[in-house]
This record gives structure tokens, C-alpha cells and sequence, in this order.
């Protein structure tokens, strides 16, 4: 919410180099050109044909805004003053991810869509194995798709490295890659592991352990590969609390863990047996045997390398 002061008289109003003066939560002033602001920002647009008073004040208060949110502000609207050329360079420089998040914020209360649009592409530019997660949050904040899109994309792409750092990666996107066809890993065990270490990691997260592995795809291991699921399943020992009307549905993958080993174990003598994900839940919810009905489950998409 904002407020404004000082009252602009009807000369001043007229010039088109008139400044207004943003002033933060923390009281921080910035400086930014009026006319700008009128071209670029929905929201002062509005305000302006609103006929408010709000609109003929020299200053404006922003209760929400930080003094690095009304900077960024305050250079895009510099920018977007700049010839062409200029404007290139400055938008070619690297900025800080923190820089680029407050500066999100501000476009969007103001509503400079340009400025939204650009932050986004620096936004992108920080999209690596180390910050995905940080910018999945941020995208979820506000709801930006195809930033989400982007985000999922680079992590089936770049399992492995995502693979090395399992306690980073949140629970939304192990979900979406366990569930997808297309994971640039080597075997389908390798995406048991990642969601064991994951599991491993934060003993908070022992509770999703259902959703999670029943959707691993046991059909597409070998023999080997199923019996190093039963030793893990084993060593881990997972518990799922139950909760009230709740706690059939979140019954633990290992409890009785012994339940799922036992009926691996049983048919592991058989390599052309398999299980799907209909089959794993299944038998997570009624202790049914994985292997007694052929799956139908799609195959992945491995990695050739």
C-alpha cells in the first residue's frame, strides 16, 4: 500500500522532467523520471486516470517495496530512456539473482510487464544444478509456467548432476521427474537411488516415501539391480506415522518394510518378471505381491552414454 506527499503543483506537473521520488519500507528515496513510469507501469497509469490525488503527489511511499526493489526499478526506467544501443549492453551484464528477484517483486506491483519480461530472461541466465530449486520457489510465487517448464526440463536433462545433490532438490520436482519418461539417467535404478538419498537426507521427508517409489519402474531393473532395492529397503527401515482417517494411505514403504522384500526376494529368480506402478501401489496399500500381474507400464528413455 502506498501514500503520497507533497503535493505537485499544476507548472510542475507539466514538465516532462519532473521527478517522482519512491520511498521504501526502510524509507529509502529513489528518484525516477514521471514520464517513464507513465509509459511502462500499468499500475501508474491507473493511479493517473483514476484521478486520485495519489497521482499529483512528488512522492510516493511504498509499504511492501525494499530499497533493492525501487533501485532495480529506478535503472530499468533509466534503460528504457537509453538509445537502443545502450540498451543492449546494459541488458547483456549479468545480474545478481537477488537483484533480479526484488526487482520481479517491484515490476510486479507496478506492473512494468516490460521489466517483468526482461528480469525473467535474467532470471534464466542463473539456471543451473546449484539454483533450480531457488528459482522453482520464486517461480511458484508467482505462477510463472514457463519458468517451471524450463526448470523441469533442465532437470531431466542434467540428472546426474542433480543426482549429486539430493538434498537440495524439492519435493515437487523428484516428483515430476520420477513420474516422467524421459530421464537422462543410466538405469532406472539410478532413480531408485536418487529417491533413497533423497529420502535419506532429511528425515522430514521419510513420509512421501510412498508417492515416490511407487512410481519407480522395477520392470526396467535387472535381477541384480532388484535385489540392491531389497537390501536398501532394509537398510532404511522407513515408517510412516498414521494419522487418524489417513493412515491406510500412508502406509510406510518399509511397514512392515519386510512385506516388499519379502515379495521382491520371491521373485527374483524370475528375470522377465516385472512390476509397474499400478502393481508397486498396489501392493503399497494391500501387501499384494509385485510380481503376480504383468505390467504395463512405459518404458524410460535412458541415456545412451
Amino acid at each position: 500500500m502506498e501514500t503520497g506527499m507533497n503535493k505537485m503543483g499544476k507548472g510542475e506537473a507539466a514538465d516532462h522532467l519532473q521527478t517522482i521520488v519512491f520511498i521504501s519500507k526502510t524509507g529509502g528515496r529513489f528518484d525516477v523520471s514521471r514520464v517513464s513510469l507513465i509509459e511502462t507501469s500499468d499500475y501508474y497509469q491507473a493511479l493517473v486516470n483514476s484521478g486520485m490525488r495519489d497521482a499529483h503527489f512528488s512522492e510516493l511511499a511504498f509499504e511492501c517495496l525494499s530499497d533493492l526493489c525501487l533501485q532495480e526499478i529506478k535503472e530499468f526506467l533509466l534503460i528504457s530512456r537509453c538509445s537502443e544501443k545502450e540498451n543492449k549492453m546494459r541488458t547483456k551484464k549479468m545480474k545478481r539473482l537477488k537483484n533480479i528477484e526484488r526487482g520481479f517483486d517491484g515490476a510486479s506491483y507496478l506492473q512494468i510487464n516490460d521489466m517483468m519480461t526482461l528480469y525473467l530472461k535474467h532470471l534464466l541466465r542463473h539456471l543451473n544444478d546449484s539454483s533450480y530449486a531457488r528459482l522453482k520457489k520464486f517461480a511458484k510465487k508467482y505462477t510463472l509456467v514457463e519458468v517451471v517448464d524450463k526448470i523441469h526440463e533442465f532437470v531431466l536433462k542434467n540428472f546426474k548432476k542433480i543426482a549429486k545433490r539430493p538434498e537440495i532438490l524439492l519435493y515437487d520436482i523428484l516428483l515430476h521427474l520420477v513420474k516422467s519418461d524421459l530421464v537422462n539417467a543410466e538405469s532406472e535404478f539410478d532413480i531408485f537411488k536418487l529417491i533413497a538419498d533423497w529420502i535419506s537426507a532429511k528425515e522430514s521427508r521419510r513420509p512421501y516415501a510412498e508417492n515416490v517409489f511407487r512410481e519407480v519402474r522395477f520392470n526396467l531393473m535387472s535381477t541384480e539391480e532388484k535385489q540392491k532395492c531389497v537390501d536398501v529397503l532394509k537398510k532404511m527401515e522407513l515408517n510412516v506415522s498414521k494419522t487418524g482417517k489417513n493412515s491406510n494411505r500412508y502406509r510406510s514403504v518399509g511397514k512392515p518394510h519386510w512385506d516388499i522384500q519379502k515379495t521382491l526376494v520371491a521373485d527374483l529368480r524370475n528375470s522377465d518378471a516385472g512390476v509397474g506402478q499400478d502393481d508397486l501401489e498396489n501392493c503399497l496399500t494391500t501387501g499384494g505381491n509385485l510380481f503376480t500381474k504383468k505390467s504395463t507400464t512405459r518404458k524410460r528413455e535412458f541415456s545412451k552414454k
